[in-house]
C-alpha cells in the first residue's frame, strides 16, 4: 500500500470514529462526513433512503458496508478545488434531494462534510427557502460548526445568490468565471486534492472493522492521523 492510499485510509477510519453524526438541517435532510455515510445505526434512526455523494472513489466502499439496507445512491465526483464549478452539479442534486425528502430522507456528505456537501445544502435552501447566501450559510453552520465552503464555492454561491434574484450567471468559459477561478485559486492555501486513489475503498473496509475497537494506546496516532487528514483531505 503507497502512502497516499495509507494517509487516505487512515483518515476515512479516523472519520468512521469520531465524526460520524448526522446533523439535521432541516426535517429530513441531513450533512455530514463520510464518517456518517458508514453509521448504519445513524442512517436506519434517521430513516435515510437516500445518500449523496459529492466526492471521489469513495461511494462503492460505502455502498459495499452499507449493503444490506435499501439505499439509493447518487455520486458526484468533483473535487475540493476553489476552480471546480461547483454550480453545474446544483440541478442533478436537487432533484436528488427532493426525491429524498418525499420517500424518506436523505444525507449528503463528501470527505470532510466541510466543503463540497455544504455547498450543496446551503445552495439547496437558498433556492427552496428563498435565503441569501449568508442566511443559509449560517443556518447550516449553526447546524454543523465546521462547514466552511472554499472561496470558489463561496463565490459561486453570490453568484447563484444574484442569479435567484433575477441575474445570470456566468458561463464556465467566460472570461469573468476565469478569472474568479483564478483569483480563487491564488487566494486558496490549501484545498482538497486526496481523492485520486481509487482503491482507497478497499483498505478503507478493512480499518473500518477496527476504527471502534482501537485501544486507548493509540491516541498518539489518532492525533497523528488528524495531522495527515488535513494533508489529503
Amino acid at each position: 500500500m503507497d502512502r497516499q492510499l495509507l494517509l487516505r485510509s487512515m483518515a476515512i477510519a479516523h472519520f468512521i470514529k469520531t465524526d460520524k453524526k448526522l446533523h439535521e438541517i432541516i426535517p429530513g435532510l441531513y450533512l455530514g462526513s463520510c464518517g456518517a455515510a458508514y453509521n448504519q445505526t445513524g442512517i436506519e434512526a434517521a430513516g435515510i433512503t437516500h445518500i449523496l455523494c459529492i466526492a471521489t472513489n469513495i461511494m462503492s466502499g460505502i455502498q459495499n458496508h452499507n449493503k444490506e439496507l435499501d439505499l439509493k445512491y447518487l455520486e458526484v465526483a468533483i473535487d475540493d478545488k476553489p476552480t471546480t464549478r461547483i454550480t453545474e452539479q446544483f440541478d442533478e442534486c436537487f432533484e436528488f434531494m427532493e426525491e429524498g425528502l418525499r420517500e424518506g430522507g436523505v444525507l449528503v456528505h463528501c470527505f470532510q462534510g466541510k466543503s463540497r456537501s455544504s455547498t450543496v445544502i446551503i445552495a439547496f435552501l437558498m433556492k427552496r427557502q428563498g435565503w441569501s447566501f449568508e442566511r443559509a450559510l449560517e443556518f447550516v453552520r449553526d447546524k454543523r460548526s465546521v462547514v466552511a465552503p472554499n472561496i470558489g464555492f463561496s463565490l459561486q454561491l453570490r453568484k447563484f445568490e444574484n442569479h435567484l434574484k433575477g441575474g445570470a450567471v456566468p458561463s464556465p468559459t467566460s472570461s469573468e468565471a476565469v478569472k474568479e477561478s483564478s483569483e480563487a485559486a491564488k487566494e486558496s492555501s490549501s484545498v482538497d486534492t486526496a481523492e485520486q486513489q481509487p482503491k482507497a475503498d478497499q483498505a478503507a473496509a478493512t480499518l473500518t472493522n477496527t476504527a471502534e475497537s482501537a485501544p486507548a494506546g493509540h491516541q498518539a496516532g489518532n492525533a497523528a492521523t488528524e495531522t495527515e487528514t488535513s494533508k489529503i483531505s
